[in-house]
This record gives C-alpha cells, sequence and structure tokens, in this order.
C-alpha cells in the first residue's frame, strides 16, 4: 500500500498540533517538526529523514530522535537535505553547544557513528527500499527543497516544502504523468500577502494562482502548514476560492492519505495498530493459504475489537468454504 502518514501539519506548535513532518514508511520521513509526540516508541525505527530545510519548526524532533532510543538503536539516522541546511545543521543545532555532535558518537552496538549526513543535489533522486525520493527547488530560504516521492516507480506524489510562488513545482508535476496529488502549504491569509511575500510563503490567493497554471484535471490538493492564529480566516478563504474541489484536506496531524484513490482517513487508532494494520496488509498480498488469509483477518478484527465475539461464525464461514 502506498500512504503516507501525516505526523505535524501545523505551521505553528500548538497544545493539540505539531509542525511539519510526514511519514513515508515505518523507517522514512520528510521533516521533523512532529515525531516522538505522534509515534511514541515506535520513533526508533526512523533511519532516514529528508529535510526540506533548515528552519526550526521542521527540524525540531531531531535531536530528541537520536538521544531518546540511543540504546535501541542498530543503524544511523542519516539525514538527506542540501548543503545549505547541513551546513545550518552542523553550525547551529550539532555543534556540542546546542546539543551533542552525534555524527561523532558511535552507537553502542557499532563502530558506525550513530548520526551521519548524506548531501543531495536538485534532482537527485534518492532510492531506499521500495521509495524514491527526488529533491525539487523551493522558494524559501537558501538550499530548501520539495520532494517528490515515489513507491515502486509507480503512484507518486509532491510535497510543496515551506515555498512561495514556484514554477518548479507546476512544471513537475504538469512533466510527470505518475503525480496523483500535492501536498502544499499556506500559510498567511490575504490580507497578509506583503508577509507572506518577504517570508516566502503562500496565502489561498497565492496558491490559487499557481494551481491555475496546472495541466492536469480534477487534481488533488492537500494544504497544510496554516498559522494557527489565522487558521478559520484561511480556511474561509480556501473554502471561498474552492482550492479543495477535487477531493483535498487540509491536513491534521494523524490523517493517513492513500496515494492510490486520493482517499483519506483521520488517525482513530495508535500508531503500533495501525503498524499492525500495514504489516497484516503485506501478509494478505502474499498470502495464498486460506485457512492462514482468514486466521490473519480473525485476528486482526479481535485487536481491533478488543473481544472474540463472532469467533465461531467466522470459523464456520471458513470450514464451508
Amino acid at each position: 500500500m502506498n500512504y503516507i502518514k501525516i505526523l505535524g501539519a501545523s505551521g505553528t506548535k500548538t497544545k493539540n498540533s505539531g509542525t511539519t513532518s510526514f511519514q513515508i514508511s515505518k523507517e522514512i520521513l520528510v521533516d521533523a517538526g512532529n515525531i516522538i509526540n505522534i509515534l511514541g516508541e515506535q520513533s526508533q525505527f526512523v533511519n532516514h529523514v529528508f529535510l526540506t530545510h533548515s528552519h526550526s519548526d521542521h527540524i525540531t524532533d531531531l535531536p530528541f530522535l537520536i538521544e531518546a532510543f540511543f540504546e535501541n538503536r542498530t543503524q544511523p539516522l542519516t539525514i538527506y537535505a542540501s548543503k545549505e541546511t547541513i551546513a545550518s545543521l552542523k553550525n547551529h543545532t550539532f555543534n556540542n553547544e546546542i546539543w551533542p555532535d552525534f555524527s561523532k558518537i558511535k552507537l553502542l552496538h557499532s563502530d558506525k557513528k550513530s548520526l551521519q549526513f548524506r548531501e543531495i543535489a536538485l534532482h537527485e533522486e534518492i532510492e531506499i527500499d521500495d521509495y524514491t525520493i527526488k529533491a525539487i527547488h523551493a522558494v524559501h530560504i537558501e538550499g530548501s527543497f520539495g520532494y517528490v516521492v515515489t513507491k515502486n516507480k509507480k503512484e507518486s506524489y509532491l510535497i510543496s516544502g515551506d515555498t512561495y510562488l514556484n514554477n518548479d513545482l507546476i512544471n513537475e508535476i504538469n512533466s510527470n504523468p505518475k503525480i496523483k496529488l500535492l501536498i502544499v502549504e499556506c500559510s498567511f491569509p490575504n490580507r497578509l500577502e506583503k508577509l507572506a511575500h518577504d517570508s516566502k510563503h503562500l496565502t489561498p490567493k497565492l496558491l490559487d494562482s499557481l494551481l491555475s497554471k496546472l495541466e492536469k484535471k480534477n487534481f488533488q490538493v492537500f494544504i497544510y502548514h496554516i498559522k494557527h492564529i489565522y487558521g478559520e480566516v484561511i480556511k474561509d478563504e480556501i473554502k471561498e476560492l474552492d482550492l479543495l474541489k477535487y477531493g483535498g484536506k487540509i491536513l491534521e496531524d494523524g490523517d493517513v492519505i492513500h496515494i492510490n484513490t486520493g482517499e483519506i482517513e483521520s488517525d482513530m487508532l495508535d500508531h503500533k495498530m495501525f503498524e499492525r494494520i500495514m504489516d497484516i496488509n503485506l501478509e494478505l498480498a502474499s498470502e495464498l493459504d486460506k485457512n492462514k488469509l482468514f486466521d490473519m483477518i480473525l485476528t486482526l478484527t479481535r485487536e481491533l475489537t478488543h473481544c472474540d465475539a463472532g469467533t465461531y461464525t467466522l470459523n464456520q464461514k471458513i470450514n464451508n468454504i
């Protein structure tokens, strides 16, 4: 299954929302604004983080991601980013003043360092397992990226990163038929267009002008990075401009987007259960023995409902097939 889980979607950290972070797979994230609060102990399995840029709302959980689960880590945490972003992290975060330099500290059970940096260039594609992640230009601070994420060389989606008006983003979507949907920032209300220009962010009006250049029809757009204090105004402006007319959504922490269908669901389950469902989904796709298939379905149903009601009926159906 090709999906993306929204760990953090807000442009401001609040009591009930975290800043930008997207989970591509169990091991791969884009940005690190809100990891541990959502993933909990599952955070220890994150081994790859692609950063859009170095602003604090996109990197805030990086130091804790290494330290909190240091004893359990068996692989280095690899950070992928532009040379400018990596230089900023080395100079201003992992510098033994703000935080220990974990790139010089070995893992407990390995000679490998616990943190490593992987500089990537504009348009470079990184392949990890079944995923290809391509860096694209974002109009923000120097060295900012967005990312095109593709699984199994099939469906793709594009994460804009923090950006102002960005023709490169539009050209990428128009020229790549695999891109199914766009996850794009929108930070300020229309009345603050000058602030959006100066800080290199979008308003609903600016986003509308950007989307008007898309050649694809019925293209889904999902919006994130709304500044909380302007939330209601921005939502009204997005509705007035009909920016979500093809089934998109203003994203919230815990949302899960299914890329192949464009459907979105709220995370009503804890992360452990979500991962359990994903694991069983993969097993179901490869299991040919019908008894094992029904056993797995029955087990998952029990876990979801916290009971064993209906066990007899399902087993009877199995025997009658």
